[in-house]
């Protein structure tokens, strides 16, 4: 096993579990939510502007 061997396989086993967790979360709640706040942020730094 060489010195990267280690690194490669943690990496490859956070991909498979980051994988998993995209499949369990619907994220199109979160990202609306998101989206709620970012524009009401960008209004008003608009706003702040003029």
């Amino acid at each position: 096993m060489g010195f990267s061997d280690t690194y490669v396989e943690k990496r490859v086993r956070k991909n498979v579990f980051f994988k998993h967790i995209n499949i369990l979360i619907d994220w199109s709640v979160l990202e609306k939510e998101i989206d709620k706040i970012y524009k009401c942020s960008l209004i008003s730094i608009e706003n702040h502007l003029l």
